[in-house]
């Protein structure tokens, strides 16, 4: 991961070099990093200004006993378009532009959202425990079935969405007192 974000940044670096050399002799180096500065400042001010309604959004979600996803969500891509907008460049600063339009916001969150739901899937099994059907008959018992990422039972076993697995055990209330012990009649 550390390797992709190295060659992701190196990349991103030559990139920027590359569109910056081609603005200057387009429209002269002065105005190139004026062009940037300016860039910069305005993106530094439009990214203050929607972290500071994304934070009064987050707030209010909270205040309302509402679970604050989208602010959060907004607040995560407000912060990562002013880490787009602070090193002087037009790919990385067009990029920081474009987080800042709330549907582009949401758009690339739901899609992070989802990469993120798909990578713990692939990493994480649900096991659950099913009846296996005889009950109230000798040996009738539960046993394990394991359902992976795609959500089909792992054991071949058919596994319900309804099933609750609780661990415990039968007790035959006609006998409790010798299990439960004596019954005091305070």
């Amino acid at each position: 991961m550390i390797v992709w974000l190295g060659f992701g940044a190196l990349l991103t670096a030559i990139v920027e070099i590359k569109v910056i050399m081609v603005v200057a002799a387009r429209i002269g180096l002065i105005d190139t990093v004026l062009l940037l500065i300016l860039f910069s400042a305005a993106g530094a001010w439009i990214v203050k200004r929607e972290g500071v309604s994304a934070l009064h959004r987050l707030r209010d979600s909270t205040r309302d006993g509402r679970i604050p996803t989208q602010a959060v969500v907004d607040g995560v891509m407000i912060l990562l378009a002013g880490a787009l907008l602070l090193p002087p460049g037009f790919v990385t600063g067009v990029a920081g532009l474009l987080l800042i339009i709330p549907p582009v916001r949401r758009l690339v969150g739901a899609a992070a959202a989802d990469m993120i739901r798909v990578r713990v899937a692939k990493r994480f099994t649900v096991t659950r425990t099913v009846w296996n059907g005889r009950r109230n008959q000798p040996g009738a018992a539960w046993s394990g079935a394991s359902r992976g990422a795609s959500g089909r039972s792992t054991s071949g076993q058919s596994v319900p969405d309804d099933v609750i697995d609780l661990d415990g055990e039968e007790i035959d209330l006609s006998d409790s007192s010798a299990e439960l012990g004596p019954v005091s009649s305070d």
